[in-house]
């Protein structure tokens, strides 16, 4: 079982879903953003927020701006 498996079964459902989306996905109605900064990429740049569940504790990246990946497990 991989380290992604593995944390994907300690994700609650709403968590879960989260998996894989990408940056124009709203954070779920139990995130709590806890934190963000601006980054620059060579590409472009990125806003990277921070957000915990409440739920489960799991704690998220989420990136936006041109050069965003999403949600990061």
């Amino acid at each position: 079982m991989t380290v992604k498996q593995k944390t994907q079964k300690q994700l609650c459902a709403e968590c879960q879903n989260l998996v894989g989306k990408a940056r124009y996905t709203k954070p779920h109605a139990n995130l709590v953003w806890t934190g963000g900064k601006n980054v620059s990429f060579m590409t472009g740049p990125a806003d990277e927020s921070y957000y915990t569940c409440k739920n489960c504790g799991h704690e998220w990246l989420y990136e936006t701006g041109s050069n965003g990946m999403g949600w990061v497990v």
